[in-house]
């Protein structure tokens, strides 16, 4: 089953292409098909006809006429920074939405710098908000205020701007003199919980939009939903279902997504979802009725509405910023439709992510597979060692050659996988994912592995199971003492003594070996005693026992090589 082009009923339209990249340079201005965008990934209109573009690739912001003209904005193609000033002399890194207020200013989420910008209608920036290269969730005002990875950005009819802080898993709120507060989930904490402010949780969360009426629309979009925040910061889930993904129309949770991305509302309620994974763009009634407006796109990334009703879409995958009516049928205005940008290198999947993908498919559909969890778990690692192992006779990983497009293919048929190429090549399983999978397949010990797993690294799945470093320097599992992890990890190799083996028999091994031979001690000489006394009570016919007294002995005697207070590595 493909998950990237859409699966409900197919709609037979033509689209507006205002402008389409069809130059090697894809930076170019000019009108309709004469210029060219590098990855545009939002859309926003002003109430004048205006259409505004984060040219993510080109770190840049773009401006499209009623006419059709684009131009630039903000910003210089291709050169990163962060730099407030006018027009060209400005810089962002990867801007990757934009939102307008009433009075003509745009807002730019500055998604590599941290920051939320501000542009003028003279093209004039500033930083609302946010330190580049400050990564954090402090509320605040101005620069005293952090996020992580930014994402959706949308205004309020009072100049209020809300900020999807994806790596956060919050949604913050910034009032006109830049007070930044989080309106609802909690920093670092994943989920899919509906309540009022931190109660809720989100994973991800991609788009943000507004109505007319004070409430927020939220792209939840690891959770596969749809979800709505009131202006008192009640969050409920609007549609779709929490961790399952499909195309299917429907009203309320019977609805399916595969990784939403834009958001944005019309004058009558009505929101519009651009789906990404299912290329194609969607609409939810106020009634929370799902349908499907319009297909046939490349991983559509940003939405727009105005005031006539005309739909804007980013859509990503081709370079185009398409236009659609209410009735989904358009003209071509310039150039073809999915012609890709000149020059990009096509590249094939390894094997290994689409044997993934599709086993991850058939769980999907068949919830009852027996083992399937553990399989598909294999099978992502296998998947894993391809992406970042060099193919024979070259020196560079498969993940960091692949092309742009099919990096985003990749990360789609990766769910599950936190796929990473920017500060360093990862790919990480991600354990509340496979946490939900194991409970929705109702199998005990994928449940019981993967609670353990959590408790054992609770920031993350390393690529290799190796020691963790904790706050103060020393080397530790997670935040759990060598004991208790060792414990953990030994009731759940003989309550499932055939179920994920290797990963079990990693832990033990890694644990025993720092036992043995770790000489770094969290505190101090006292404090390893401890803990090596500790497993010798518990343990006592354990084959590391011996080795175990003498380096207690070795400390009674003055004699350890265990340093104190000291720093890993």
């Amino acid at each position: 089953m493909n998950r990237f082009k859409g699966w409900g009923i197919s709609v037979v339209l033509l689209c507006t292409l205002l402008a389409c990249n069809t130059s090697e340079v894809r930076a170019v201005e000019g009108i309709g098909a004469a210029a060219s965008f590098y990855y545009p990934s939002g859309v926003a209109t002003d109430s004048v006809g205006n259409v505004y573009v984060a040219d993510s690739g080109n770190s840049t912001i773009r401006k499209i006429t009623p006419a059709g003209e684009v131009t630039t904005l903000a910003g210089a193609p291709r050169v990163i920074g962060h730099t407030d000033g006018t027009g060209a002399a400005a810089r962002f890194d990867r801007p990757s939405v934009v939102a307008s207020d009433s009075t003509g200013n745009v807002y730019v989420s500055d998604t590599s710098n941290n920051t939320i910008r501000k542009i003028t209608p003279a093209g004039v920036v500033t930083t609302l908000a946010g330190t580049p290269g400050i990564r954090g969730h402090a509320d605040g005002t101005g620069t005293m205020a952090s996020f992580y990875s930014p994402s959706g950005v949308a205004t309020d009819r009072a100049g209020n701007v809300y900020v999807a802080d994806s790596n956060n898993h919050t949604i913050r709120k910034i009032t006109p003199a830049g007070v930044v507060t989080t309106l609802a989930g909690t920093a670092g904490i994943r989920g899919h919980a509906d309540g009022t402010g931190t109660v809720a949780s989100f994973v991800y969360p991609k788009g943000i939009a507004t109505d007319s009426t004070g409430n927020v629309y939220v792209s939840d979009t690891l959770n596969q939903t749809i979800r709505k925040i009131t202006p008192s910061g009640v969050v409920t889930t609007l549609a779709g279902t929490d961790g399952l993904f499909g195309s299917t129309d429907g009203a309320g949770a019977a609805a399916r997504f595969n990784s939403p991305s834009g958001i944005a509302t019309d004058s009558v309620g009505n929101v519009y979802v651009a789906d990404y994974g299912n290329s194609s763009i969607r609409k939810i009634t106020p009634g929370g009725v799902v349908t499907t407006l319009a297909s046939s796109f490349i991983f559509p990334d940003g939405v727009a509405t105005d005031s006539a009703g005309s739909i804007y879409v980013a859509n990503t995958g081709d370079g185009t910023i398409r236009k659609i009516t209410q009735a989904g049928v358009v003209t071509i205005l310039a150039s073809t439709a999915g012609v890709p940008p000149i020059n990009r290198q096509v590249q094939t999947i390894p094997e290994e992510v689409e044997r993934y993908s599709r086993e991850l498919d058939i769980i999907n559909n068949n919830p009852s597979t027996s083992g399937g969890v553990e399989e598909l778990l294999q099978l992502g690692r296998e998947a894993s060692h391809a992406l970042i192992m060099p193919p024979k006779g070259s020196s560079e990983d498969v993940l960091e050659s692949l092309s742009d497009e099919t990096f985003h293919a990749v990360s789609l048929k990766m769910n599950g996988f936190i796929v990473n190429r920017e500060e360093t090549i990862n790919v990480d399983p991600d354990t509340d994912f496979f946490l939900a999978l194991a409970k929705r397949t109702d199998d005990q010990a994928s449940v019981e592995f993967f609670e353990a797993y959590k408790k054992t690294d609770p920031y993350g799945w390393p690529v290799y199971i190796n020691q963790q470093t904790d706050y103060s320097g020393c080397i530790r599992f997670g935040t759990m003492s060598l004991v208790d992890t060792f414990t953990l990890w030994d009731t759940y190799r003989k309550k499932h003594p055939t179920r994920y083996q290797k990963e079990v028999n990693k832990f033990i091994d890694d644990v025993e070996s720092e036992l043995v031979g770790g000489t770094c001690a969290c505190e101090d000489h006292k404090s390893a005693t401890l803990e090596f006394e500790a497993f010798i009570r518990a343990y006592p016919r354990s084959k590391i026992v011996t080795r175990l007294s003498e380096r207690v002995n070795q400390i009674h005697q003055g004699k350890s090589d265990i340093r104190e207070h000291c720093h890993s590595g």
